[in-house]
């Protein structure tokens, strides 16, 4: 995933850490509370064929506050953190400082 988000050259410049770390910053964000994903459930072999088979797709935000081991203290203050966000400007934040880079 982070090659894919920054690319394959090499950064080692100060200013260029910097940077990373601020797009590392937003993309957990952006990642973990707007971009769904399929859990896998199962896996299931006959003979040479392996079916699989995979949950609704959630962001972990949603699989987080479904979970039972997790406070409501916990799940107020990460609802107050999605409430915060906007999908769009933190996708143009992120954008801007990868062309920066």
């Amino acid at each position: 995933m982070v090659r894919r988000l920054v690319g394959y050259l090499r950064y080692d410049t100060e200013e260029e850490k910097k940077l990373l770390e601020q797009i590392y910053s937003l993309s957990r964000l952006y990642y973990n509370f707007f971009l769904p994903s399929m859990k896998l459930i199962r896996k299931e072999r006959r003979g040479s064929r392996v079916t699989k088979k995979h949950d609704l797709p959630k962001t972990p935000y949603q699989r987080l506050l479904e979970s039972p081991g997790i406070s409501s203290e916990q799940k107020n203050r990460l609802g107050q953190i999605y409430q915060e966000l906007k999908v769009v400007k933190l996708k143009a934040e992120i954008d801007k400082l990868r062309n920066r880079l």
